[in-house]
């Protein structure tokens, strides 16, 4: 089909040599592979090529091979047209009455198939016929019926004109349409994405306002739940006096008991004008302070606490000091809350890392443990800002609201809680902080 469409291109360029050459190259090929029916396409190029060559002989003889296939195969179409080319050499070799013969035949064909402009160029061949044996009536007769027939083509035309344009004009109403629709479309994505984030926004507050809330008429129960684990550490070390006979090693565990008593005073009225602040409504105010030396303080009392499970902690810092302007106090809570969930759920002579890291951008606080974990389910919780208890590893209890009070805390210092673990093998919690929002300037 290729060489066909190149044979045919060459003609219409006057490129015999290269049309003939491809012709011959697509006749082998349609006959080696395509059905018989498909060679009169072939053959009418070829025989058009020999009649510009003004080989007469050969483009009828060619005409002729044509017309039989169509013929043979009744496709009535190629039979018109191959009759009205026909005709065409015999008008040139003025041969009338065959160029007559055949326009007629193509004539009647092509008004049986409704091909009007086959039909057409056969009244037309007709036309030159009769005026070439100057019968001027039947000449006459064949161009009126011609000339019928354009104007009916070019009704068609007209028509189709019409209709083509009407097509486009609504194509392009409705690709004005499509591109509005989706331009809403994006525009409600867009408001859903939005609408979405402020629900769960919304949830996670209204989650937090229960803790709050909960917060607010159990005081008592907050106090005794941060306290819990320095109140541990001196019951143990008031166990250990009553059995401890030496001297020596009692003199250690009472110097234990008393910095984790002094601890445990200092953190019952921090915690109490904590409790005091939230009741009334007032927001903590931001200060300047030092992060490493806040840090190193808080370790002090989780140090006490985490003495009885054998556990080790230890402080990386990348950069000291790093001064910051946030509530200490609320700091002070993220710290003792975090440390003492480390703590329960650590195994006994384990390890908790706690690490400081700064950059241009970013301030991140983590504390790593190296116990239970959790699963992807439990650490959705914490972070949609529901209240979780469960046992720690020596069957420590909680009431499942110090990481509440964590996350928010974490919120209400222009912070972000992200939490990594897997079942048991630890888990890793990180507040990131914006710098240009916390770092004293």
């Amino acid at each position: 089909m290729v060489y066909n469409n190149l044979c045919a291109a060459n003609s219409d360029t006057r490129d015999l040599d290269n049309a003939e050459s491809f012709g011959t190259i697509a006749l082998e090929l349609y006959e080696k592979y395509m059905p018989e029916p498909m060679h009169s396409m072939v053959l009418n190029n070829l025989a058009a090529i020999a009649y510009m060559r003004e080989d007469y002989a050969k483009a009828e003889s060619i005409y002729l091979r044509s017309l039989r296939l169509a013929e043979q195969y009744q496709d009535n179409g190629m039979m018109a047209t191959t009759l009205s080319n026909i005709a065409i050499i015999y008008l040139d070799t003025e041969d009338y009455d065959k160029a007559i013969a055949c326009a007629e035949k193509a004539q009647k064909i092509a008004h049986e198939i409704g091909d009007i402009r086959t039909e057409k160029i056969a009244y037309s061949r007709m036309k030159d016929g009769w005026h070439g044996k100057r019968d001027f009536a039947q000449a006459y007769l064949a161009q009126s019926l011609e000339l019928e027939l354009k104007r009916e083509i070019n009704e068609k035309n007209s028509l189709l004109a019409i209709a083509q344009a009407e097509a486009q004009h609504l194509q392009h109403r409705l690709e004005d349409q499509l591109k509005k629709a989706h331009k809403q479309n994006a525009e409600l994505e867009h408001s859903n994405r939005v609408i979405t984030k402020s629900t769960r926004e919304l949830e996670t507050k209204n989650n937090l306002l229960t803790a709050t809330n909960l917060l607010m008429n159990r005081i008592v129960s907050i106090i005794a739940h941060d306290v819990r684990g320095p109140v541990a550490s001196i019951a143990e070390a008031a166990k250990l006096i009553r059995q401890e006979c030496n001297a020596t090693g009692r003199q250690e565990i009472i110097e234990s008991l008393f910095e984790s008593a002094s601890a445990t005073d200092a953190l019952i009225n921090e915690l109490l004008h904590l409790a005091n602040r939230y009741k009334s409504g007032i927001e903590e105010e931001a200060e300047v302070f030092e992060l490493n030396e806040t840090f190193r303080q808080g370790l002090e009392l989780a140090r006490a606490s985490a003495k009885p499970k054998g556990i080790k902690i230890v402080l990386h810092s990348d950069t000291d000091p790093i001064p910051v302007c946030m509530g200490r106090n609320r700091l002070s809570l993220i710290i003792r809350n975090l440390m003492a969930n480390a703590i329960k759920f650590s195994n006994p002579d384990s390890e908790i890392n706690l690490y400081l890291h700064k950059n241009d951008n970013l301030l991140s606080i983590a504390i790593c443990d190296q116990g239970m974990g959790m699963s992807r389910e439990q650490i959705d919780e914490i972070l949609a800002g529901k209240a979780y208890s469960r046992m720690g590893t020596q069957q420590e209890k909680g009431f499942g609201i110090g990481l509440v009070f964590v996350l928010e805390a974490v919120m209400h210092t222009k912070g972000k809680l992200e939490i990594e673990s897997e079942p048991g093998k630890g888990t890793c919690f990180k507040v990131i902080y914006k710098c240009e929002d916390v770092l004293a300037q």
